[in-house]
């Protein structure tokens, strides 16, 4: 305490000392900037942008960011407005970066630009007012006002999740004489393939089923991950980290680059295997019915047109929904 108050006297000095030469219009003043505006992150439903402001300290003495009021503008109309309250400090004779988020809401860009399918850019125009509290140093108001304006072009986007061509490969015979082997049954060969078969079908009988989860039978699953976007800016997805479940028991989970791109469309081909010993009844329930629900986690990087962002945008999604097993 008694440091604080004597850095503030050796202030105080220093400013009557320059009003006394030159007047109050020379006492130093913060300084404050918006060094960058960027895509943070995407999901299914949202977007976030992320605001780095660089404040400068000129006095022997912390500084504390009391506000910053960001609105956001998306084809002239306001689609978001938020108070950001206190909790920066910069530092004595110092130079301090704060990072602010901003999350937009797909459905909320939707209400305002009524087109948003068809474009591939939006014109924005982010308003933003920092509040500086300042020292009581005389010269110097009780705080500063900083306000900027920066008009940006950010993509259109809307990412779309789905899943299609849902496909388990019969295996074959001398999988099924070694998962047998190894399991130490006595099993038929024929018994197994068969009630796999009626499983897969539909038409398995539970005691044939049951014989299915005495042995560890690898089977192999195919299924088409469609990426798209829903609207016209162009879209590139990397390597797919996955996690599919039935009936909300996992099934598969891996990493692919398989990834082909038709039209608008990612395809993101997943080949995996899981062993019969995973089949709990609610996936042999769906194989029964041949429809059942899905549950998709998924961690992918986006690729953006160069001039928007040079590095790819992570991309975090958990998605949902009824699809066919044959």
């Amino acid at each position: 305490m008694k440091k604080r108050f004597f850095l503030l006297v050796c202030a105080a000095g220093l400013v009557f000392a320059l009003c006394g030469c030159a007047g109050a219009d020379f006492v130093p003043k913060p300084e404050a900037e918006i060094s960058r505006f960027d895509i943070d992150s995407l999901s299914l439903r949202d977007i976030t942008f992320v605001f780095d402001i660089d404040i400068t300290n000129p006095y022997p003495v912390g500084l504390k960011l009391d506000a910053v009021k960001t609105d956001f503008f998306v084809e002239g109309k306001q689609a978001f407005s938020a108070t950001n309250s206190g909790g920066f400090d910069i530092p004595a004779k110092g130079r301090q970066t704060t990072s602010l988020l901003v999350t937009l809401k797909y459905a909320d860009v939707i209400g305002i630009v009524s087109d948003y399918a068809s474009r591939d850019y939006l014109t924005t125009l982010i308003k933003t007012e920092i509040l500086i509290p300042l020292p009581e140093i005389p010269g110097l108001p009780p705080s500063l006002k900083f306000s900027y304006d920066l008009e940006k072009r950010i993509p259109a986007v809307k990412p779309r999740v789905s899943i299609a061509n849902f496909h388990v490969q019969q295996p074959s015979a001398a999988e099924i004489s070694e998962a047998l082997k190894a399991a130490g049954k006595a099993a038929a060969r024929d018994t197994i393939a068969s009630a796999l078969g009626g499983l897969l079908s539909g038409k398995a009988p539970a005691a044939q089923t049951a014989s299915l989860l005495d042995i560890d039978l690898p089977l192999t699953v195919s299924f088409d991950i469609q990426l798209a976007n829903e609207t016209a800016a162009a879209l590139d997805f990397a390597g797919l980290d996955y996690g599919f479940a039935i009936n909300g028991n996992p099934l598969v989970e891996g990493f692919t680059r398989n990834i082909t791109r038709k039209d608008a469309v990612s395809l993101v081909s997943v080949i995996n295997r899981f062993s019969t010993k995973n089949l709990t009844a609610a996936i042999i329930d769906a194989f029964k019915t041949g429809a059942g629900e899905y549950s998709l986690r998924g961690k992918t990087d986006i690729l953006f047109p160069e001039e928007i962002r040079k590095t790819p945008v992570p991309l975090q999604f958990t998605e949902g929904g009824e699809f066919n097993l044959r």
